[in-house]
């Protein structure tokens, strides 16, 4: 009613408790919470475009996580089978939402490269994965740089070649979405938005 929307920023899910990571109990409890206070979750995308569909009387929120650290998607070895650790941020949600459809599944994935997610041999898996499900890929710059620190030039290098690895896993795939590395804008703010290098356009909705 306020027109206000809650952005949930998450950075990693794992033990112990700290600053920047949430434990998978507590990360279960916050999803409880928000689902008993009447909350559903949107994408981001969404959240940008204005378009909002949830049920009346109920209110809109957006999950993030920063820097695809491996606490937010990770692949456990099982008797020599390949399952989903059931204490990551995607399993988390995944088993909250068949609990409960109505909640929504949705969220974006801040990642960098070259190696988002710290299983290397998965990243393709991961990615792919992450969008068949309808979750978000979002640019968090190719390497995790401070864009306030940079010439106009490697800030559109560091974002169009988020862009370009993106693709390389995911062709034609759109990025939406820029999380800022340490919130730090660039001295131009228009090209966080949108820019290009070596023929590479990227533009941002949010």
């Amino acid at each position: 009613e306020l027109g206000e929307i809650m952005v949930l920023m998450y950075h990693e899910i794992g033990c112990p408790e700290s600053e920047w990571r949430r434990t998978p109990d507590n990360f279960r409890r916050d999803l409880e919470t928000l689902y008993e206070l009447g909350y559903r979750a949107i994408s981001l995308t969404d959240l940008a475009r204005g378009s909002i569909d949830i049920p009346a009387g109920t209110s809109p929120v957006v999950f993030t996580f920063d820097d695809g650290n491996k606490g937010n998607f990770n692949y456990l070895e099982i008797n020599g089978e390949l399952k989903i650790d059931p204490d990551c941020a995607v399993a988390i949600m995944e088993d909250f939402h068949q609990e409960n459809p109505d909640f929504g599944l949705e969220a974006t994935f801040f990642i960098y490269y070259p190696n988002p997610f710290r299983q290397p041999e998965y990243i393709e898996k991961k990615i792919n994965y992450l969008v068949e499900k309808g979750f978000e890929i979002g640019n968090h710059s190719y390497s995790h740089a401070s864009l306030a620190r940079l010439t106009p030039e490697t800030i559109q290098q560091e974002l169009s070649w988020h862009l370009k690895s993106t693709r390389e896993y995911l062709p034609g795939y759109q990025v939406n979405s820029l999380a800022l590395p340490y919130g730090a804008y660039p001295k131009e703010p228009e090209l966080a938005i949108r820019g290009s290098s070596e023929n590479i356009v990227y533009e941002h909705e949010s």
